[in-house]
């Protein structure tokens, strides 16, 4: 991760010194940076994925340049460096799920993005680490994001596996995949409404 921020930062000095459009970071640069923050074992790596985010989303105002365009990608990349905060202390992770939530809800809000299920997969993963399972928030959260992720489609294979081995109980479980809590983990996708 530290190798990847300072080819960033030095990409991002060299174009501001010589404002050549070859060297000029792009939003796949930014991308591939938060997304090696994910493997980094920073506390702050939410923050700093976050921080990297908002440089893109800012540089992009700025210019206007088509290469600076956020995808969804670098978006979701904030959403799995915070679920990989889970080893901090409570403050951290609270700061981590902050910051997931706001990159969350950014997206779904977002004029031209719209999340995708990579999206769901890590922001249910985000819930589960950072979350206590027994918390009405968490409970809340993961039942008000399911049915979101269903309406849009987006139940991939790996969103249902995220559902299957997540700290909800059996009955919460089968409550959203509308089966027999003792059947949770035999649903296969196929199993579901193509809708889903």
């Amino acid at each position: 991760a530290d190798k990847a921020l300072e080819l960033l930062s030095d990409l991002k000095s060299m174009y501001q010194t010589t404002k050549k459009d070859s060297v000029m970071p792009n939003s796949r640069t930014f991308a591939m940076a938060i997304s090696a923050l994910t493997r980094s074992k920073k506390k702050d790596k939410a923050q700093l994925a976050r921080s990297l985010l908002d440089e893109l989303i800012e540089f992009y105002d700025l210019t206007k340049d088509i290469k600076l365009r956020p995808t969804v990608h670098p978006y979701n990349y904030v959403l799995s460096c915070a679920s990989k905060s889970f080893d901090a202390d409570n403050d951290i992770k609270m700061e981590a799920f902050k910051i997931a939530a706001k990159t969350y809800q950014e997206l779904r809000e977002h004029k031209v993005l719209k999340p995708d299920s990579f999206t769901y997969n890590y922001w249910f993963q985000t819930c589960d680490t950072l979350l206590q399972p027994t918390s009405d928030l968490y409970d809340k959260f993961m039942r008000l994001s399911f049915k979101q992720c269903i309406k849009e489609g987006l139940l991939s294979k790996q969103v249902l596996y995220k559902i299957q081995r997540c700290n909800l109980t059996w009955k919460q479980k089968g409550d959203l995949l509308e089966c027999d809590p003792q059947n949770v983990r035999d649903v296969v996708h196929d199993d579901l409404p193509p809708s889903w």
